[in-house]
């Protein structure tokens, strides 16, 4: 119809990133809540200010951009506000948590242990055992982060010194996705692993035992139970829809040939990885800058000293550059590594 939404009292269920650090640069807060479409947004912060909005038509979605360069660690309040009343929110700019130069990176002097996590060890009962079949090849079997940091003496007398876990992030209701590779939320850990403290327990563990922590992350796509499938913040947000996208396909060769044709190589960056894994829109601006803020905030939040990125291939060539200078400007010895691969079906 084209009608914006009668005028409803502004609601704030979440924000993106829901923290910040100091010295990091200015965020971008995606908003999630209802009857947000006409709402005036405000902050009551020192030395932080609000550079402009952006609202989604359906009163769902706020881009908030902050300016928050040079100010000091603090509770900010924001507030939105409409004729049916207002919302609020406190937001936490907080200290960094290490120096930057904390963040080690890995080099080949490394002797890096890979740990699927659910298929490791479990260190204590789980939080919900009915979730758990260990008899599915493809279930939830019980690994958690307690399992792992129970275990550090044992990868410690193997020699290793950087651990890769397979992604950490929540993935929900996703039944078969154990490996934890089809997100439902960026910016919390799967409840089958343990809580984001555990994560940051288990961390601070790696570093006392003189083990490096590797992150894996997946900028390039989700899984279909993200909310975002069925309510996109921007009508581009991913490549296509669950009714209607492309799949991966074609040669690796053409991302890497400056002479190729767009055509030659779309289909591998916009095409979906499977269909249970929807692709993420890294030409919109919006989303790279979520992307590169999620991988700067796990970095920081849980002191992460590398990223091993999934599925690096079928992502288009300028969002990593955009990526990569952000990280490397925050974390000057901070190190990545992409994963190469040829794309076979299920």
């Amino acid at each position: 119809s084209g009608q914006k939404p009668a005028a409803q009292k502004p609601i704030i269920d979440t924000t993106d990133p829901p923290d910040w650090f100091v010295q990091l640069p200015d965020p971008m807060l995606l908003v999630h809540g209802s009857g947000l479409s006409q709402a005036r947004f405000s902050l009551h912060a020192k030395g932080v200010t609000l550079a402009r909005t952006q609202l989604s038509p359906n009163g769902h979605w706020a881009f908030l951009w902050l300016k928050t360069t040079g100010a000091g660690a603090q509770t900010i309040h924001i507030a939105a506000s409409g004729a049916q009343g207002s919302a609020s929110l406190a937001w936490h700019l907080k200290p960094r948590t290490e120096p930057a130069d904390a963040h080690r990176g890995f080099s080949p002097a490394d002797l890096i242990y890979l740990v699927m996590t659910d298929r490791f060890a479990r260190g204590n009962p789980p939080a919900n055992p009915s979730n758990l079949d260990p008899s599915k090849p493809r279930g939830w079997h019980g690994g958690n982060f307690a399992g792992i940091e129970q275990h550090l003496d044992y990868l410690e007398s193997l020699g290793v010194t950087a651990l890769w876990t397979t992604p950490v992030a929540d993935n929900g209701e996703m039944t078969d996705s154990y490996h934890g590779y089809a997100a439902t939320n960026l910016y919390d850990t799967d409840h089958h692993f343990g809580t984001l403290d555990d994560y940051r327990l288990l961390s601070a563990a790696l570093h006392a035992h003189g083990i490096k922590l590797i992150i894996d992350l997946v900028p390039n796509h989700i899984g279909v139970l993200h909310p975002w499938v069925a309510d996109p913040p921007t009508p581009d947000w991913l490549h296509g829809t669950v009714a209607r996208h492309t799949h991966s396909e074609g040669d690796f060769n053409n991302l890497i040939d400056p002479h190729a044709a767009p055509a030659s190589w779309r289909k591998l960056t916009e095409g979906w990885f499977v269909d249970a894994m929807p692709d993420l829109n890294q030409e919109n601006p919006l989303v790279a800058q979520y992307l590169i803020q999620n991988a700067l905030w796990w970095v920081e939040t849980a002191q992460i000293d590398a990223i091993r990125l999934d599925t690096f291939p079928y992502v288009g060539r300028s969002f990593w550059h955009e990526f990569h200078a952000a990280l490397h400007k925050a974390y000057p010895h901070l190190t990545t590594v992409g994963r190469s691969e040829e794309h076979t079906s299920e």
